[in-house]
């Protein structure tokens, strides 16, 4: 880099500069890189401390199988598919990184999002001196940009990594396009300078970016990163055109063949943005705007963003749109209408407004509904717009004296520091989140339901409750309470099947109700209805879980050849699906058992082998999970491997994982285990704990046999068991070895009705 001072082209001498500012330009960004960083650091820190939150990062982080293991093919699939309704493989990506750095520690995901962050706001410092040569436009501006109140979100909030990555690669374009076709020696006007008025050969840059220039290149490299990232950066197409168009750049021939590249990289970003959404469009809650909403949504959302740069009072992930009255549809017309004035006279004078306020519509206008959509205002999304609008601001007071625009600095750095250290807190846990946004939201129903599942979750039932009588106060009831309250009556003991029905018939939107309705069957063995209500949420369209929840069904009940191919489709859904690869291994495991009961060892034998493969790529893709490694152990007993059983049983990680208990399944195993360890009470002793874990035929059953076995009472057990069966198992069990005659004895035919109890 070429050396000369940090502030050239001025309008007059500077009245007032720091002596260490008078450094090399290589220098200068070194401690600007420096200091940003330690800013960010101070303001951002925090955070390292706060848990990890459910909204949003439960499904990116904790759910997304394929960010568990780093290799090549998962790393193909990342980039073939799209995942929660958007196409952002680099954010997939760097969270595959963090996982297998971190595991899923919050403080290590947080670091990378404030190491992002960083490097987002020394691009945004490179941007804007490579634009002025004025270290105090750039100081300013980054300085902003970093510690703006907006900013909590996008670095605090794990989901939003989105947004810190693709401002790391989109600003990192933007300054290396600004460098591109420059002379050597070339330095920027001066806006606002009383010399601006002059030839734009004599000013400015005419030069062609070349394509072939490692500047250009690398230009595209990074938006290609940041589209991959957030589809956001789409606008980046036109940001580059507004570049030009502000440097006065004569716009050739070769100037727009520079721009194809850029635009064809927009479309093709913004078709896979559109693709994902339509392919998901389950998954999104309809709503009809009128024709009033469609036209006036935009403005009001424009007013609320600026509102935000200038006075972020109250920060919120979900704000209410502002009223759609008369008076604030004027107010924002007259507002906007300023702005767009404003642009028209800087064209025909020094065009900084022009540029800055294009650059904020650009980077905002995907969030501003101007097709029929329903997003709602959020802090989040003005990452990257905010620049627009302070770099203008900082180039103005630049004019002025160097004093000044560090004495702005200063103040703005103690009034925004202030502001976002105060609201990094409200984001420590769910609980404190959720409560801040209902003080300030009442309205939001997503966000009485994501409080109800806080509280839940603290084990503050009463609270949730109350919650739950507020939100059904309301008449536009949102799908998210019914699944919550259904949470917590089963906690609490109350029926949780009902609060999932009144649910399916009270919203617009009770496709998943269904399927969870469904689900709560099985989970009550209720399989008749279980199959009902499942059946009916697979064809409406809800992804790979329904498909496994049906695959589970048919696998529990024994019918595996409807099984397969629920438990195929969903694999091929989502291939890393841990659930998928262990209901597969539960099959295999099954079939084994009926060519080992037909005499048919050695298929058996390669049978086990398969499922064993299934069950370790379940734990593959999800170490922290007991019932994979519960059909390895009993893979392991019907190898007659006592020692690998055992090892299986006791690497169950139940300490690891929060909230987690070992299901009544492995206490079977490890009943098993015991047998042929020749200890019958240990056995027994097991046995019963398996029936306090899940109260189910198999375990009262199993009981039943090993006090059978003991020559002891097994009438309690057998009863409490055998009236939880259909008829045609009560019948099959007629024709136990162990139990069969006691099933005769006590209970006759006449007494066997079919009917399964219905779920509470």
């Amino acid at each position: 880099m070429e050396n000369h001072p940090a502030e050239t082209n001025s309008v007059s001498s500077p009245a007032f500069a720091f002596p260490f500012f008078n450094l090399s330009t290589r220098h200068l960004f070194l401690l600007a890189t420096v200091v940003l960083g330690g800013v960010i650091l101070a303001v951002f820190g925090l955070a390292l401390n706060f848990e990890l939150l459910e909204y949003d990062s439960e499904t990116y982080i904790l759910r997304d199988y394929a960010i568990r293991v780093l290799d090549w093919d998962h790393i193909q699939a990342i980039f073939r598919s799209y995942y929660f309704i958007n196409y952002n493989p680099l954010q997939r990506i760097s969270y595959m990184i963090d996982y297998n750095l971190w595991g899923l520690e919050p403080a290590g995901f947080r670091t990378t999002n404030i190491l992002l962050h960083w490097i987002a706001t020394v691009f945004v410092f490179l941007f804007c001196y490579e634009l002025t040569s004025r270290p105090s436009v750039a100081w300013l501006t980054s300085l902003v940009f970093a510690i703006h109140p907006t900013r909590v979100e996008n670095v605090v909030w794990l989901a939003q990594r989105k947004d810190v990555l693709s401002a790391a690669f989109g600003f990192a374009a933007m300054w290396m396009y600004a460098k591109t076709g420059q002379p050597e020696g070339y330095r920027p006007p001066i806006p606002f300078a009383e010399n601006l008025e002059q030839p734009a050969s004599d000013s400015t840059s005419s030069q062609s970016p070349p394509l072939v220039s490692a500047w250009y290149l690398g230009s595209l490299l990074m938006y290609i990163g940041a589209l991959a990232s957030k589809a956001q950066w789409v606008p980046l197409c036109g940001a580059v055109v507004l570049l030009d168009v502000y440097r006065r750049r004569t716009i050739d021939r070769g100037v727009m063949l520079s721009y194809v590249p850029f635009f064809g990289l927009s479309l093709l970003f913004a078709w896979l943005a559109i693709d994902s959404q339509l392919v998901s469009t389950g998954r999104s809650q309809a709503v009809q705007l009128t024709t009033l909403e469609f036209l006036t949504n935009p403005l009001l959302d424009l007013m609320f963003y600026l509102k935000q740069v200038f006075w972020p009072v109250t920060l919120l992930p979900r704000h209410t749109r502002i009223t759609n009255s008369p008076a604030m549809v004027l107010l924002s017309i007259i507002l906007v209408g300023g702005c767009l004035a404003g642009m028209v006279k800087s064209w025909q004078q020094n065009r900084v407004w022009f540029f800055g306020f294009g650059w904020f519509l650009a980077f905002l206008a995907p969030m501003l509904n101007l097709v029929p959509g329903t997003i709602l205002p959020a802090d989040r999304y003005l990452y990257v717009s905010l620049v627009g609008l302070v770099f203008p601001l900082a180039l103005w007071l630049s004019q002025y004296s160097v004093k000044m625009i560090w004495v702005t600095g200063l103040i703005l750095t103690l009034f925004l520091g202030g502001k976002t250290l105060s609201t990094i807190p409200i984001w420590q846990n769910d609980l404190t989140l959720w409560t801040h946004i209902t003080q300030n939201s009442e309205s939001d129903q997503l966000a009485l339901g994501n409080l109800m599942k806080a509280q839940v979750d603290a084990g503050q039932y009463t609270a949730a409750r109350q919650t739950y009588e507020r939100a059904l106060a309301r008449s536009d009831r949102y799908l998210r309470i019914f699944e919550v309250a259904s949470i917590l009556e089963s906690k609490t003991g109350g029926d949780a099947g009902a609060p999932l029905l009144l649910g399916i018939q009270t919203t617009r939107y009770s496709g998943p109700l269904v399927a969870r309705y469904g689900k709560h069957f099985l989970a009550s063995r209720n399989y008749p209805e279980a199959e009902k209500w499942l059946t009916q949420a697979y064809t409406m369209d809800f992804g790979a879980d329904t498909s496994l929840d049906l695959a589970d069904l048919y696998v529990q009940t024994g019918q595996l050849e409807k099984a397969l191919p629920y438990a195929v489709a969903a694999l091929e859904a989502n291939p890393f699906h841990p659930e998928a690869w262990r209901i597969l291994g539960t099959l295999k495991l099954q079939t084994a058992n009926q060519q080992a009961r037909s005499g048919k060892g050695t298929d058996a034998q390669a049978t086990l082998i398969e499922a064993a493969q299934m069950f370790q790529l379940s734990l593959q893709h999800n170490p922290d999970q007991a019932k994979p490694q519960i059909g390895l152990a009993r893979i392991a007993l019907q190898q007659k491997n006592l020692a690998e059983a055992q090892k299986w049983m006791r690497d169950i990680p139940v300490g690891r994982i929060p909230k987690a208990r070992i299901p009544a399944d492995g206490y079977l195993v490890w009943a098993d285990i015991y047998r042929q360890q020749n200890q019958p009470f240990a056995a027994l002793g097991t046995l019963i704990e398996a029936t306090q874990v899940e109260d189910a035929p198999p375990y009262w059953l199993e009981l039943a046999r090993q006090q059978v076995s003991m020559r002891r009472d097994a009438r309690p057990a057998l009863e409490r068991g055998f009236k939880q069966l259909d008829a045609k198992s009560q019948l099959e069990l007629e024709q136990d070895p162990v139990l069969g005659s006691l099933v005769k004895e006590l209970f006759p035919k006449v007494e066997k009705s079919g009917q399964l109890p219905q779920s509470k």
